[in-house]
This record gives structure tokens, sequence and C-alpha cells, in this order.
């Protein structure tokens, strides 16, 4: 029993808190590198930053503000809270495009098709799954989403709570929490 709690309890320190978005500066920099436009999250709201530069002081951009202020300048990495790049919808598009598209050629066509042709299902699921495709496409290039790749930290990784307690039916009850 004591064994399980010492292994949790070292475990539990060894994950900072929300290790699944934040990332060093070196991947941040391999990730907006041929990005055009991103999103950066501060205290006083999101900028949107065009051409963005990765800099030892922060990230320097030609910004846009809420207000419609626009010019150059660096954003200190304390006032960044988050980054965010712009994630595509295309290729979900198309392929939801195109399957909702081929199974509207094959089943608007089953009655129809004579079965003395040996059921040529093909030349409807092909031009219907294209015209699928694309109208998915095309919805999907106007649905595109912000993904958060930086996240940061905003203080020190919280450490696991261990807390003894009497139990109900006489002896000790030790409970542990982390925070992952």
């Amino acid at each position: 029993m004591c064994f399980l709690a010492l292994s949790l309890l070292v475990a539990g320190m060894s994950f900072p808190a929300g290790s699944g978005q934040t990332q060093n500066r070196s991947e941040i920099a391999e990730i907006i590198s041929g990005k055009k436009k991103i999103r950066l999250v501060t205290p006083l709201g999101e900028l949107i930053c065009r051409d963005p530069i990765l800099l030892t002081a922060g990230i320097g951009c030609r910004k846009d503000g809420s207000d419609g202020a626009t010019g150059e300048a660096t954003v200190p990495w304390d006032d960044i809270l988050a980054v965010k790049v712009r994630r595509s919808g295309v290729g979900l598009g198309v392929l939801s495009g195109f399957l909702a598209g081929a199974g509207l050629g094959f089943w608007g066509t089953r009655g129809i098709v004579d079965e003395a042709d040996g059921g040529d299902y093909f030349r409807p699921m092909a031009i219907l799954g294209g015209m699928g495709a694309l109208a998915g496409g095309l919805i999907g290039a106007l649905a595109s989403s912000w993904k958060t790749v930086y996240t940061a930290q905003t203080g020190p990784a919280p450490l696991p709570t261990v807390s003894l307690a009497p139990a109900r039916r006489g002896g000790m009850a030790i409970s542990l929490s982390l925070s992952f």
C-alpha cells in the first residue's frame, strides 16, 4: 500500500499541468514557420498576427488589433497566454462530401439500374461522389477553425495532495489527489 502511494506521488510530480498543449519554443517555431496568420491570446484579448517571426523576446508580427489599429510589433513571451493556428477543414469536407454523394448515387439508382446491365452503379456514384467532394471541400474551406498549439504555464505545476484521516471502522485512511 505504501509502495503504491509513493509511486503515485512520484508519477504525479513528474507530469506538469496541461502538458498536452504546452510546447517549447523550438516546436512553436516549426509550427508557425509557414503560417501567414496566427492568433495570440494576451491578457488584453486576442491579436491577429500576420507574418509571424519567432524572436528571443517574443513573437514579432504585423498585428491587427480588435480596435482596427495595425502596425509591426513584438509581443513579449510574458504577455502571450496562448498561440492559435488556423486548421483547415477542406480534407474532412472532401471526404464526407464524397461519401455522401457516392451513397446518394448508389441509393438513388438502385431501383433504376437494370439488373440485366450488371448493375452499373459506378457511373452515378462517381458523378455524385465528385460533386459531393467539391461541395464538401468548399464548405470545409469556409468552415475552418483555430487550434491552440501553445498554452503558457500560468503557475508552477500543482503538487499532489496527501491526506490522512480516521476511517469509519477504525484505523486510518490515506487519500491521494493528483492533478494532470
